[in-house]
């Protein structure tokens, strides 16, 4: 899972091809609306390469950057052709349940991607039940193998930022962000 799986391969022919099955080609390119939200720096730019490689596949995408609060409703109703955002969860818990549920069941809260499926709720509901750690992560894995098998989203990025000053002790770097808050991380100022 995650960086563990190569990216599919490019196949720009093979996406022209379904494109021209569908109807589409240089004289009637497909286009698709490309949201966005300039809050976050690093999207718009993002969005411009996003577009330069779907315009390389065929399809025109129009970026159309907005405020986010602006947004959420429509995101949240599926009135949206493509979208790209940064998704905080507000807390590092290292549990994925809760994350899982909102933003990806059928009844998730936060599913944007108005992902559906009746097998994925099945396997997130045992969670519920499931309180040992190392079958929970069982679990994590099979609903995110189910996710990347179901292409729902595509995860393009992933950027962490960690601050400490001169008044904590023992902060030590977890690079998969499971482990901020150490026994040995001390206020020392």
């Amino acid at each position: 899972m995650g960086s563990s799986d190569p990216p599919p391969a490019l196949d720009l022919d093979g996406a022209r091809a379904l494109l021209a099955a569908a109807g589409h080609g240089p004289d009637n390119p497909l286009q698709v609306r490309l949201w966005t939200y300039g809050n976050r720096p690093e999207l718009p730019t993002l969005g411009t390469a996003v577009q330069a490689m779907l315009r390389d596949a065929g399809i025109d995408a129009q970026i159309q950057i907005g405020e986010y609060s602006a947004q959420e409703p429509e995101l949240l109703a599926g009135r949206y052709d493509m979208y790209l955002l940064s998704r905080s969860y507000l807390t590092d818990v290292p549990d994925a349940g809760a994350a899982l549920q909102s933003d990806y069941t059928c009844a998730g809260s936060y599913n944007l991607n108005h992902y559906c499926s009746p097998a994925f709720d099945a396997l997130i509901s045992t969670l519920d039940a499931t309180t040992d750690p190392a079958a929970r992560q069982d679990i994590f894995r099979a609903a995110a193998r189910m996710l990347v098998d179901d292409v729902v989203g595509v995860p393009l990025v992933h950027s962490q930022e960690n601050v400490v000053t001169s008044g904590v002790a023992g902060y030590t770097l977890d690079p998969l962000a499971k482990r901020l808050v150490t026994p040995q991380l001390a206020v020392t100022g």
